[in-house]
């Protein structure tokens, strides 16, 4: 116990260790292309991070206007990958016929945060993508033009003001960030009336993980009178504070010489819940393809439902859709190069 408290000296403040933010753009040419990691620049080498970032289900959710902003969230191996799709404006000569240099910017902003704190996940992603919008909606295509400048094998002095232009306009936007992550957490550790179990957990695995809020504490309230209750993080996944949607996967398998998966679907709400979509996609080429669409009717509580779905050749990686008024109730990625 003794050694868990010096780390927590070690840790206290590191809030970055708890979260990613990644930003990317459509090219009309190369399709997704990363624009800006943080706090880590080398994502853009981890090859794993980059395919998943890339068949989100958010490049697959269309925008009309400036205003009209989506989000999408997928559960991915014990983090949440909160994403949002925006429009930003543009001077950029396309490469594509057809398209005008004030064709918008296609952009999309994901947060990654482990999924005992995804309470904050959400609202961490609003608040920096009010920041980027706010600040940075009609000159972000200078960053895209930087980026895509930075492979070019001759530089022209042109170019290289292009490419210097860019970078710093990132470096102030990625300062920016920084500052609003840290006033983020500092608000978060300063919640000591935490009501919510989901937010109660979230404190917790935080003062696990070392940071320190002490300051809790330190509130004109007793100790003993503090809302606050501590969960241990090895408890079972499947108690009630750990749920993302009211539908859970009982099992998947394999069939039919690995031609067919067979998927069951619980639902664990305690109530019928009517008129929802089943979805199963791949991507390929930047582009999302079913393979499985069903509707169902009527969905008991405690019922299980069996979905055979068709196995593409050379596809390992689908992703799982429960769709309510084209809204995403949970998104899920299957691999079964892990269950083969």
């Amino acid at each position: 116990m003794n050694e868990f408290f010096v780390e927590e000296k070690k840790t206290e403040k590191n809030f970055s260790v708890f979260y990613e933010i990644y930003m990317l753009y459509f090219d009309e040419m190369q399709g997704a292309v990363p624009l800006l990691f943080y706090p880590d620049e080398s994502i853009r080498n981890d090859g794993e991070k980059l395919r998943l970032i890339k068949i989100h289900p958010i490049w697959f959710l269309e925008i009309k206007d400036h205003e009209d902003f989506n989000r999408v969230d997928l559960e991915y191996e014990g983090n949440m990958y909160f994403a949002q799709k925006f429009l930003v404006k543009s001077k950029r000569k396309k490469k594509r016929a057809g398209l005008m240099e004030e064709t918008p910017e296609t952009i999309i902003l994901i947060v990654r945060i482990p999924t005992d704190i995804d309470i904050f996940g959400r609202a961490l992603l609003n608040k920096i993508s009010d920041i980027v919008i706010k600040n940075f909606q009609n000159t972000l295509y200078n960053i895209i033009e930087s980026e895509l400048f930075r492979f070019e094998i001759i530089k022209t002095p042109p170019i290289l003001e292009t490419i210097n232009k860019g970078e710093l306009m990132k470096k102030k936007m990625i300062n920016m960030i920084d500052s609003a992550c840290k006033e983020f957490f500092e608000s978060i550790i300063e919640q000591y009336d935490a009501t919510s179990i989901k937010l109660q957990k979230a404190l917790s695995y935080l003062m696990l993980k070392g940071i320190k809020i002490s300051n809790i504490f330190n509130h004109k309230k007793e100790q003993d009178s503090l809302n606050i209750r501590f969960f241990d993080s090895t408890k079972s996944n499947n108690e009630t504070f750990q749920l993302k949607a009211p539908f859970e996967i009982s099992n998947i398998e394999l069939n039919q010489g690995n031609q067919e998966m067979e998927i069951t679907l619980k639902n664990i709400f305690s109530k019928s819940i009517r008129d929802l979509r089943v979805k199963i996609t791949f991507v390929k080429d930047f582009f999302e393809k079913e393979v499985f669409n069903e509707k169902i009717e009527l969905w008991f509580p405690e019922e299980e439902i069996l979905f055979i779905s068709p196995i593409i050749p050379g596809i390992n990686d689908y992703l799982l859709n429960i769709i309510e008024n084209n809204k995403i109730l949970i998104c899920k990625k299957i691999e079964l190069d892990k269950r083969v």
